[in-house]
């Protein structure tokens, strides 16, 4: 399993600084992938691929943070991309922190162009489209960007985000899998008083044959959050799971099975079947009590 992929990290106790930063960052990917997502060659009829990686510089009150994020696209559908965002700030974090996001292909709409202008780029001189998004708190973003949609500099109201790398990989087409929708049904173990259940789905095709999930908790009829995390299988754990080396025997809507247990991050227990790497249940710490959620059925 590679293991270096998390779902979210922790960040309890940070400064007020990394808080700043870490919003930031979160701006920054969020109109980045405006920029990233409307890049269609129009031409040849190209598209970004999964490969496309690009690297910002944050400053944000003052403080500089070199190489603070990459986004990666690592996946698709038919609709979408999977991205995986990385903030890197060593002064705060040993490791990186690596979530992953889900947006559309297509975000013409929610920026106007207002002009052109010529600015330092780790190119040299260029002279760039100057485009305008308002958010969905009226704050606005002016984002400079080549013919290509390359987004070179980004200013927000409190922080900035420069252009220091890019890769970026065209596809001329791509079809999707058929394992894009498959869904898997847990139920809580236990009695509740509300219908309690979390669902995990594919929802991309990703590189060196893995798969992004959407893993989403349901009290009732209500969704309490969305996660994305990388599967090396539909119905998969998190690559970032690690193996317990414990097995536990139950049976399954599929008859008795010997499960693995593999623990992310110490919240998060899976129990998979090492054979086909299924999971069939799975545990969540919280508050000193652990919930299990036992997959009901599967599409």
């Amino acid at each position: 399993m590679n293991n270096k992929h998390k779902i979210s990290r922790d960040r309890s106790g940070v400064s007020a600084i990394l808080v700043v930063v870490v919003v930031a960052i979160v701006i920054v990917a969020g109109v980045a992938a405006f920029v990233v997502l409307s890049n269609d060659d129009k031409e040849d009829n190209r598209q970004i691929a999964p490969g496309t990686k690009f690297t910002f510089d944050i400053e944000t009150h003052g403080a500089v943070f070199s190489n603070a994020l990459t986004m990666e696209i690592v996946g698709q559908n038919d609709t979408n991309y999977f991205i995986k965002n990385t903030t890197s700030i060593p002064l705060f974090y040993a490791e990186d922190i690596i979530e992953y996001v889900l947006d559309t292909k297509d975000n013409s709409n929610d920026a106007v162009k207002i002009g052109t202008k010529e600015i330092d780029t780790f190119e040299g001189k260029k002279t760039l489209d100057m485009w305008e998004k308002t958010d969905d708190d009226d704050s606005k973003t002016t984002i400079y960007a080549d013919a290509l949609m390359v987004p070179y500099l980004m200013e927000m109201e409190e922080s900035t985000a420069t252009l220091k790398a890019k890769e970026i990989v065209y596809q001329d087409s791509y079809q999707e899998s058929d394992n894009i929708g498959k869904k898997f049904t847990y139920r809580f173990n236990g009695t509740s008083a509300l219908d309690y259940i979390l669902v995990t789905e594919c929802v991309a095709d990703c590189l060196n044959g893995q798969y992004g999930m959407k893993f989403t908790p349901i009290l009732g009829d209500e969704s309490i959050s969305e996660l994305y995390y990388l599967s090396d299988v539909p119905g998969g754990m998190s690559t970032a799971s690690e193996d317990s080396g414990s097995t536990v025997n139950f049976t399954t809507i599929d008859g008795q099975k010997t499960m693995e247990v593999w623990v992310l991050e110490s919240t998060i227990y899976f129990c998979a079947d090492p054979e086909t790497d299924m999971v069939y249940l799975i545990g969540i710490y919280s508050s000193g009590v652990t919930v299990e959620f036992i997959l009901e059925s599967y599409l």
